[in-house]
Protein backbone atom coordinates (compact mmCIF):
# COMPACT_ATOMS: atom_id res chain seq x y z
CA UNK A 1 0.00 0.00 0.00
CA UNK A 2 0.93 3.75 -0.63
CA UNK A 3 2.77 5.04 2.37
CA UNK A 4 -0.21 6.51 4.88
CA UNK A 5 -2.36 4.26 3.15
CA UNK A 6 -4.36 1.22 5.61
CA UNK A 7 -2.52 -1.92 4.75
CA UNK A 8 -5.82 -4.36 3.31
CA UNK A 9 -7.16 -7.02 5.37
CA UNK A 10 -5.93 -10.41 5.60
CA UNK A 11 -8.03 -12.94 3.73
CA UNK A 12 -11.00 -13.60 5.36
CA UNK A 13 -11.44 -10.36 7.58
CA UNK A 14 -12.99 -7.55 5.68
CA UNK A 15 -12.56 -6.89 2.66
CA UNK A 16 -14.01 -8.43 -0.93
CA UNK A 17 -11.42 -11.60 -0.87
CA UNK A 18 -12.96 -14.60 0.84
CA UNK A 19 -10.72 -17.19 2.39
CA UNK A 20 -9.09 -19.53 0.97
CA UNK A 21 -10.44 -22.96 0.87
CA UNK A 22 -7.97 -25.65 2.11
CA UNK A 23 -5.87 -27.58 -0.16
CA UNK A 24 -8.28 -30.51 -0.65
CA UNK A 25 -10.82 -28.46 -1.60
CA UNK A 26 -9.02 -26.24 -3.92
CA UNK A 27 -7.91 -29.47 -5.89
CA UNK A 28 -11.59 -30.61 -5.89
CA UNK A 29 -12.82 -27.22 -7.59
CA UNK A 30 -10.05 -26.92 -10.10
CA UNK A 31 -10.68 -30.75 -10.92
CA UNK A 32 -14.49 -29.58 -11.14
CA UNK A 33 -13.82 -26.46 -13.30
CA UNK A 34 -11.27 -28.72 -15.59
CA UNK A 35 -14.13 -31.00 -16.19
CA UNK A 36 -16.29 -28.55 -16.76
CA UNK A 37 -14.42 -26.85 -19.23
CA UNK A 38 -13.73 -30.46 -20.61
CA UNK A 39 -16.36 -32.18 -20.45
CA UNK A 40 -15.16 -36.25 -20.95
CA UNK A 41 -11.58 -35.45 -22.03
CA UNK A 42 -9.41 -35.43 -19.04
CA UNK A 43 -8.63 -37.62 -16.48
CA UNK A 44 -8.28 -35.90 -13.60
CA UNK A 45 -6.32 -37.12 -10.03
CA UNK A 46 -5.42 -36.25 -7.18
CA UNK A 47 -2.91 -37.79 -4.32
CA UNK A 48 -2.28 -36.58 -0.58
CA UNK A 49 0.68 -35.62 1.48
CA UNK A 50 1.22 -36.36 4.49
CA UNK A 51 2.87 -33.10 4.84
CA UNK A 52 0.12 -30.19 5.37
CA UNK A 53 1.20 -27.91 3.02
CA UNK A 54 0.99 -31.25 0.55
CA UNK A 55 1.91 -30.83 -3.06
CA UNK A 56 -0.10 -29.58 -6.12
CA UNK A 57 0.99 -30.10 -9.14
CA UNK A 58 -0.72 -30.31 -12.61
CA UNK A 59 0.58 -32.66 -15.75
CA UNK A 60 -0.75 -32.47 -18.99
CA UNK A 61 0.52 -35.26 -21.36
CA UNK A 62 3.36 -36.21 -18.94
CA UNK A 63 4.61 -32.68 -19.03
CA UNK A 64 4.22 -30.60 -16.02
CA UNK A 65 3.14 -27.37 -16.06
CA UNK A 66 2.28 -26.00 -12.57
CA UNK A 67 3.80 -27.48 -9.49
CA UNK A 68 3.15 -25.30 -5.80
CA UNK A 69 6.57 -27.47 -4.69
CA UNK A 70 8.57 -25.29 -7.62
CA UNK A 71 6.93 -22.02 -6.77
CA UNK A 72 3.37 -22.02 -8.65
CA UNK A 73 1.49 -22.11 -5.87
CA UNK A 74 -2.48 -23.31 -5.57
CA UNK A 75 -4.08 -22.30 -8.85
CA UNK A 76 -5.76 -19.34 -7.06
CA UNK A 77 -5.43 -16.29 -9.79
CA UNK A 78 -7.02 -16.81 -13.54
CA UNK A 79 -3.63 -16.17 -15.04
CA UNK A 80 -2.24 -19.56 -13.69
CA UNK A 81 -5.76 -21.13 -14.10
CA UNK A 82 -5.58 -20.05 -18.00
CA UNK A 83 -1.63 -21.64 -18.42
CA UNK A 84 -3.06 -24.76 -17.43
CA UNK A 85 -6.27 -24.44 -19.99
CA UNK A 86 -3.43 -23.55 -22.67
CA UNK A 87 -1.42 -26.59 -22.44
CA UNK A 88 -4.76 -28.61 -22.13
CA UNK A 89 -5.81 -27.08 -25.48
CA UNK A 90 -2.50 -27.77 -26.77
CA UNK A 91 -2.58 -31.37 -25.66
CA UNK A 92 -6.06 -32.08 -27.00
CA UNK A 93 -5.62 -30.68 -30.86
Amino acid sequence: PPAGADPPPPRGQGGDTPPLPPPRFQYQQLKQELERRFPGALQVSGQGTQEVTGWFEVTVGGRLVHSKKNGDGFVDSDAKLQKIMAAIKTRLS
